[in-house]
């Protein structure tokens, strides 16, 4: 079985390619709905496309390209399979209008087979607004104003069970077969701790929890189920930290089973928790926590550490779906960063920096991954790759010139199709990268660009260059730096910084300036304060060196950062206004 890829991109529109590590495109959707397409997605045996345009829905079966359901609603903005494929549900952001004066139904849910709508009703909530589902979608859970509503057997008339008055903030329903195992969380309010509880379904008592834990400082939280549905990793977080401690706000990670089981996850070292994720065969979890270089830990089920990946600049888990594989990357702000381990071996394969990747998925053959980039995120570079996990580029895609990649995927394969293959550590043969690398030279100014080499100058202590051909009339520079005078906090040590300045001085204007440009003035030898601001706005002026550094490195700066850059002209016209005072 071939796995595909889609794309979206604007001229273009929606497109398909099969085979992995080598695809070849094989379907465009061409047609006005498709081009205009907002979003698409995959149903989670990657049976159905569904594609939501300003013209309506449309979804595709993969299997023949037929269209099985076309539903003329315009502004959906979320669409999202049920687990068995059964039903869609479809969102679009609630509104008042003339039309609609009291508002209307703008969740829909529609049976796939038929095209019926089954359900729909009002969901204000943009974050968090799918239903949730059993695998086997014979349950349906639907959050109402902090009341959660429960549905069976395909039944959306009759609301079988429900949980009132908890003000219930979100709902999930374990992925195991019946019987089901719902999670509840519950925010604190006014001082109150917030409550996370595990019910055997319908035994929907808070009394009759099989599990439950409390916390503080829970604004949010994060559910994450084992795939056999028996334990859950919920990370609660705050935005804000009151201590201090962090900028990024202040989270913790709770573990929970339906035997009743609960546990705070111990870190080790103070920060936030970037990624945390079950393994595939269910017998531990991996954590990626702490200010950077984060820290990288697997636990067992008791949430004892089992294994240490060491110090690194991570924020991303992804375990290929054999579990042989284990990925720790970092991206977004920390300029792709990636790692390839031997889970069994404990050891690395592989280790690079692949920089603008927005999108990263592992392939059903758990040998392959694709990277994307896409805008709006990224607007340069735009296209998806296919890599070995030995580290070969084995496919590369980028889009023509004036378009965008606004969204790609790996159409999803149900598990057991492709078998697990030994692994190798050396690199498999594949081909030269066509996107044109980041340069890691060092930053050069816009003035200084497209010279000759002999023609570039470096800095000195004044920030400008020594060429005369650089230099204002009447500016001359010493030829050793002019040493700051308030450094020192003794009065013996500025003294003798100041016979340094008068011995560089004197020395006079570097051999390689024009004789006409006149000596430094004399009263830069005695004045103190001057020196002093000399001296503070050199500093400044190798702080922003360094920054430019950082910026020719791939790093991402914070916006104070990029604001000392811009100032680099100012301080420069400061230096030579005291230079020629």
């Amino acid at each position: 079985m071939d796995q595909k890829i889609i794309c979206r991109t604007i001229k273009g529109g929606v497109q398909s390619w099969t085979g992995i590590p080598k695809p070849a495109r094989d379907k465009i959707l061409s047609d006005v709905e498709a081009r205009s397409c907002r979003i698409f997605e995959l149903s989670r045996n990657g049976k159905y496309l569904a594609c939501c345009g300003s013209k309506g829905v449309k979804i595709w079966n993969m299997s023949d390209w037929k269209i099985i359901l076309d539903v003329p609603l315009g502004q959906i903005a979320g669409a999202k399979f049920s687990p068995s494929e059964n039903f869609i549900s479809l969102w679009e952001p609630y509104a008042v209008t003339t039309e609609h004066p009291q508002g209307f139904d703008n969740l829909r849910i529609y049976k796939i087979s038929c095209g019926s709508l089954v359900k729909a009703y009002v969901q204000k909530r943009n974050v968090g607004w799918e239903p949730t589902w059993s695998p086997d979608d014979q349950l349906m859970a639907r959050n109402l104003n902090g009341d959660v509503h429960f549905f069976e057997k395909e039944n959306f008339a009759r609301i079988t069970h429900k949980i009132e008055g908890q003000k219930i903030r979100s709902v999930s329903i374990a992925p195991g077969q019946s019987p089901y195992h719902v999670l509840c969380y519950t925010p604190g309010f006014k001082g109150q701790p917030s409550f996370s509880r595990i019910f055997r379904f319908p035994n929907l008592e808070n009394t009759n929890a099989v599990a439950s834990r409390s916390f503080f400082q829970g604004e949010d939280i994060e559910i994450r189920w084992n795939k056999t549905g028996k334990e859950v990793l919920i990370m609660a977080s705050t935005e804000v930290d009151k201590s201090g401690a962090s900028y990024y706000g202040k989270n913790a990670l709770f573990y929970l089973d339906n035997k009743g089981n609960s546990a705070v996850v111990q870190l080790d070292k103070q920060g936030p928790i970037y990624a945390h994720e079950f393994t595939p065969d269910g017998k531990g979890f991996c954590v990626v926590y702490g200010f950077m270089p984060s820290v990288c830990k697997l636990f067992d089920l008791k949430c004892n550490v089992i294994r240490d990946y060491g110090p690194g600049h991570r924020n991303s888990i992804y375990y290929n779906p054999h579990g042989n594989l284990l990925m720790l990357g970092g991206f977004g702000n920390i300029s792709g960063k990636m790692e390839i381990w031997d889970v069994k071996r404990h050891k690395e394969i592989f280790k690079a920096e692949i920089p603008d990747v927005t999108y990263l998925c592992w392939a059903a053959d758990g040998e392959h991954f694709i990277t994307g980039t896409t805008a709006p995120r990224l607007r340069v570079n735009n296209g998806f790759k296919i890599w070995h996990y030995t580290g070969s580029l084995q496919y590369e895609f980028k889009v023509e010139e004036g378009d965008e990649l606004y969204q790609v995927a790996l159409q999803p394969i149900p598990e057991g199709i492709f078998p697990e293959k030994e692994i190798v550590t050396e690199q498999v043969p594949g081909i030269e990268y066509a996107t044109k690398q980041d340069s890691k030279k060092a930053y050069i100014p816009p003035s200084a660009r497209n010279r000759p080499a002999s023609d570039l100058s470096t800095r000195t202590q004044f920030g400008i260059y020594t060429k005369s051909s650089h230099l204002p009339p009447g500016l001359a520079m010493p030829a050793q730096p002019i040493a700051a005078a308030g450094k020192k906090k003794k009065k013996a040590s500025r003294n003798l910084e100041d016979q340094d300045i008068e011995k560089s001085v004197k020395t006079g204007p570097q051999p390689s300036l024009n004789a006409d440009v006149k000596p430094v003035p004399e009263i830069l030898k005695n004045d103190v304060e001057r020196n002093k601001r000399i001296s503070s706005l050199n500093k400044k002026l190798d702080q922003i060196v360094k920054l430019k550094e950082q910026v020719a490195a791939g790093k991402n700066l914070e916006l104070n950062q990029l604001q000392k850059i811009q100032k680099e002209e100012e301080i420069i016209k400061e230096l030579k206004t005291l230079s020629l005072t």
